[in-house]
This record gives C-alpha cells, structure tokens and sequence, in this order.
C-alpha cells in the first residue's frame, strides 16, 4: 500500500522516499506507541521461521547491490524500506488480532479470508483497468486461449502510469488468486453479499488469465487445483513438498527436451508467433536456461551469494540471449523466466537454498494445520503449489513483479503465523470448546 501510494507522486526517488518515511513514521509511532503491545507479544512461530527471515535478510541484501542501471540509494532504500514495514505490520497486527480475540479459531479463519480477499481486489482492480484502457492499447494480435473458446480477444497491453505492461505480468498472479478463490469458494459458507463479491472476484481473475494469453498459468492453475483434489482424496501429503524440490532440476530436464524437439512439428504448433519461435513456445526459454547452465557449471566466488538483484545483467549473460531471443534494442535485463535460475543469479547458492526452504517450512505449516482439521489451509496451500508450478517457466523469485511477491509474501507469513498460533491459542481454545460441549451433553 506504501509503494502504491508513493508511485502517485512524482516521478522522483527522493520525494518518494521522503513521503514514504513519513508515513512509516507516522504508521510506526501508532504501532510502537499507541498500540505497543502490537510489539510485547512476539508471534509464536518455530525454528523453521528463521529460514523465512534469513532469506528476506538475503533478498535485501541483493537489492543493496542490484545490477539495474538506472538504479539509485533512494529508490533502492524505498525498496527494502516497504518491504520491512509490510512484514512487520503483517505480523504484528495479526498478533495483535489473535491476542484480543474471543473467538481465536474464526479469528483464524478470517486471516485466510482476508488475504484472499485482499489479492483478489487488486485483480478486480487491474481487471477494470485493463477493460478501460483496451479500447486505447496497441493490439498485438489475437489472444489464442480465448479464441479456442471463440472469445473475440486481442493481446493487449495494460496501461498503468502512462506506461504498458504485459498482460502476463498480472495474469500470473491472476491465476494463482484464482486457485485460492476457488478453494475459498469450496470451503467458505458467507452471506449472500460476500458470495457475490467472490464469484465476481473469479470472474476478474478467469478474465485477466484469458487476456494474458498464457496456457502456462492455465495449465498450471489446473495442475495445483488437481494436487489439492489429491491430497483431500488421498492424503498424498508428500506430493507438494516434492515439487518443491523437483521444480528446481526442471530447467535441466528440459533444456535436453527442448534442444531435442525444437524443430518438431509438435513443438512448433505450441508457438504464437508467424516465425514459430517466441518465448511462449518454450524454445527461446531454452536458449535463457542453456546460457544460465553454463554459467552455473563454471563455479565462481559470486555464485555463493549471487550477484545482486538483476543478477544476470551482474553475470553479462542477458545482454548476449536478449539479443538472441528478441533482436536488437532489446532491454539487456530480460529476467531468467524460471525461479531457480533467478534466484541462483540474485542471491546464489545461499538465498536458494533459503528460499526453498522457507517455501517447504510453509507447506509444511498448511500441511499441519489441514491435518488438525483447519480446512482453509488449503487455500493457501493450493496458491503455493501453484506459484512453485508459475517457477518453472517464469522469473516468480523476488520483486520483478512486485504485487505477486507481496501476494506470495502474505501467503506465507499467513501460513507461518497460523502454524504458531494454533499451538499457542487456537489448539487449546478448540479443546477447551470441545470439553464445554461434552460436560453440557452430560449435564
């Protein structure tokens, strides 16, 4: 919210900023002041959240040292400034809820709620958006998913701030809402006012998949809905956590399978584009990951740690496959499109391997959590699965798209603030409920 509000002024990193402390001043002192008991009560999370902070800890450390060329102190202090207060208020206004809660087990259900509600507003929003401006933006053909449903849909840009952003941008993100709208559906009983909201949400989110023109996020959104199908029906509960740590070896697999069938008819029939060879057909990807493998096979001192955000820029390695991929005057910081390669170029050995296991500390939390019978766990568990699935082919890792990593940011720190107050307050509210309802059956 407190970068949203500062990219409404001017187009300055140091007014930004500015406004930006201030405000953060002014959400700080109500927090630590007015509200100090916000900070008394540490949420109750275990050990494995060590890995979640020691991983932030990395990721700030590779905006310090981003390779953007255009980067500057204030916009990069702005950055990480945004990224402190969102998980320190997340935290400690949920702690803060479950503290005063007299009903801490709808207090839970309500936190799941909330952050699906939340993320689906933005697509709402970004839908409404895109509908406004399409009439304005430059075509660039006819969207392929839709018209196999015979929708008369162009590929269109969304215009934001003056600027064009790809549609795949929010349609990623879109889809992964939707694998959570979906299951909230399922789960929820609401009045018939929410129920409209989260049909109409659904509606925004199948939208924006259609205009992004993407049978990956499709694809993947099917295949995370059909996990979560798995795990209710047969308790398959290995199957997430191993693609967590399948996913990352994917790009070695399918650089082989890719340079091997490149020229076949069946792959060339999966391309978009008049020369059968854009990056939606997953050749050009091929080209990205054989020039990240290189790298990775020449080991180097950077490798532990990364080399900053934009990493492959920091590597000299998108300046030779963007040109390759796209032409000349191509922007020489096209991303890896996958997020281990990404985060391997940002944050090294070390942030991957934090990150995966912040990512398998939070599956594990949902897991556990749907095992005690808390069935909203699903919800967010079936928008990890699914924004593990979007890493395979897509750059998920860190800010290059900044309201997708703040989604996923909630999801997590939800799981993790779950997982903790559920030993500490739910479980024993729940076994008390329960022991209230036995004397009262026997009285």
């Amino acid at each position: 919210m407190l970068q949203a509000f500062a990219s409404m002024l001017p187009n300055d990193d140091i007014a930004k900023l500015a406004c930006l402390l201030l405000t953060a001043g002014a959400v700080g002192r109500y927090m630590f002041f007015r509200k100090a008991k916000l900070f008394l009560r540490t949420p109750p999370v275990e050990s494995g959240f060590g890995f979640f902070i020691a991983w932030l800890a990395i990721l700030i450390f590779s905006q310090i040292r981003s390779n953007t060329p255009d980067a500057t102190v204030a916009g990069t202090i702005m950055e990480i400034l945004t990224m402190v207060l969102f998980l320190m208020s997340f935290i400690a206004g949920t702690g803060y809820r479950f503290t005063e809660s007299k009903d801490p087990e709808m207090t839970a259900y309500e936190l799941v709620f909330g952050v699906y509600f939340v993320s689906a507003v933005v697509v709402i929003g970004m839908t409404i958006l895109y509908i406004v401006n399409y009439n304005s933006a430059p075509s660039a053909g006819i969207a392929t998913v839709a018209a196999a449903f015979h929708i008369p849909l162009e590929k269109k840009p969304l215009i934001m701030g003056g600027e064009e952003i790809h549609p795949n941008t929010v349609g990623i993100y879109s889809s992964a809402v939707f694998v959570m709208g979906v299951m909230t559906l399922l789960i929820y009983k609401t009045g018939r006012a929410m129920r409209f909201f989260l049909y109409l949400a659904l509606i925004a989110e199948v939208a924006f998949m259609l205009a992004a023109d993407s049978r990956g996020s499709i694809g993947n959104a099917v295949i995370a809905l059909g996990v979560i199908f798995m795990i209710q029906k047969f308790r398959v509960f290995w199957l997430p956590r191993l693609l967590v740590l399948v996913v990352p070896f994917l790009p070695f697999v399918l650089i082989f399978v890719l340079s091997s069938t490149a020229d076949s008819a069946f792959m060339k029939s999966f391309s978009r584009s008049e020369e059968e060879n854009d990056l939606a057909d997953g050749n050009s990807r091929g080209l990205i990951w054989e020039y990240c493998f290189n790298e990775l096979k020449d080991a180097k001192p950077k490798h532990i740690f990364g080399y900053g955000t934009y990493g492959q820029y920091g590597a000299g390695l998108s300046q030779k496959y963007s040109v390759e991929v796209k032409g000349e005057g191509t922007s020489p910081l096209m991303v890896t499109h996958n997020m281990f390669f990404q985060s391997f170029m940002d944050a090294g050995y070390v942030g991957s391997l934090l990150f995966i296991l912040s990512l398998l500390y939070a599956i594990n939390c949902l897991i556990y959590l749907y095992k005690k019978g808390f069935k909203p766990s699903l919800a967010l568990l079936a928008y990890l699965i699914y924004f593990v699935l979007s890493g395979t082919s897509e750059s998920t890792y860190g800010l290059y798209n900044a309201i997708y990593f703040y989604i996923t940011l909630s999801v997590m720190i939800a799981s993790f603030v779950l997982r903790g107050e559920w030993s500490v307050v739910v479980g024993p509210y729940i076994q008390q409920k329960q022991l209230a309802a036995k004397a009262n059956a026997k009285g």
